[in-house]
């Protein structure tokens, strides 16, 4: 049997009463984090503990320190690592003159990704269901 999108563990409750949701599938949620000088980003944080900007641009050039863990390029969305996540727009970045072409990663178009808002008090949790599957 195959979890679909979430499903409510029966008691439904953690701690703090907050509801837990198990899923087979990586669920992302957007969300924002800060780098150590104080500046945020709008990231998207996946249940299986990645985490990625919403927007590649907002790497900018040498020198900006990303939040702790956070990672540039984030998956395709509705991909099997971001299925709840959309993606309506390209952002462009131009090659970067003062390094050379094969340093510069992110020069050229990229996806910005957009997942839903997760909800207070949601804890989702994901399981392995390959034994139930019998993959």
């Amino acid at each position: 049997m195959a979890l679909d999108y979430g499903v409510p563990y029966d008691p439904p409750y953690g701690p703090d009463d907050k509801v837990l949701i198990y899923t087979d599938e990586t669920l992302c949620f957007n969300d924002s984090a800060q780098n150590v000088e104080g500046r945020v980003f709008k990231i998207i944080d996946c249940i299986d503990g990645n985490k990625y900007l919403r927007d590649p641009s907002d790497a900018g050039f040498e020198g900006v320190e990303l939040p702790e863990g956070v990672q540039v390029f984030a998956p395709k969305a509705g991909s099997e690592k971001a299925p709840n996540c959309t993606s309506d727009q390209d952002i462009c970045i131009e090659r970067n003159p003062f390094k050379p072409i094969e340093q510069d990663s992110l020069a050229g178009c990229h996806p910005i990704i957009d997942c839903p808002a997760k909800l207070d008090g949601e804890i989702f949790i994901k399981v392995d269901t390959t034994s139930i599957k019998g993959e």
